[in-house]
Parts: C-alpha cells; structure tokens; sequence
C-alpha cells in the first residue's frame, strides 16, 4: 500500500519544491522531496565516493584483497575464536 498525501499536504507541495512535515506520534520531523531530486542527489553522493575510491586506489592508498581477507579473518578469529 502506498499511502497518499491529503490535500492540505498536496497542495503545499504544489507550491514548494520541498515540504516539511511532523510525525505527530514521535515528534520527528521528515522533509518530503519529489523522487526524482532524491534520485538525482543519492546518485551524485554514490558517483562522489566511488570517484574518492579510485582516486585512493591511484594514490595507492587502500590494501590489496589479499589484506582485506586476512584482516576480515583476524577481526573474526578475535571476536568469536577459532
């Protein structure tokens, strides 16, 4: 079920690119954005860190798989033993 916005909330967002909105059980406050902005930010912020990833990788900051393995192994063997 996809819940749907009232009129009063439809209206709002007929007039503003953005609207905020309390919950009125917890108090916590949501701002309501149309998808396609939400989209078009998570993807930049996902394009940002994979372009920060190659770029360590060209430094050659970062370890090699090998690394990440036996670090994954030790942290393992550390918090539940053999």
């Amino acid at each position: 079920m996809t819940p749907e916005f009232t009129r009063e909330q439809s209206d709002a967002l007929s007039s503003e690119s953005q609207i905020e909105m309390v919950d009125p059980i917890t108090g916590r406050t949501f701002v309501v954005i149309e998808k396609t902005f939400y989209a078009i930010n998570h993807l930049d912020r996902n394009l940002a860190a994979i372009q920060r990833g190659l770029d360590d990788m060209r430094a050659g900051r970062g370890m090699s798989l090998e690394e990440s393995r036996q670090n994954n192994l030790n942290r393992l063997t550390q918090k539940h033993g053999e």
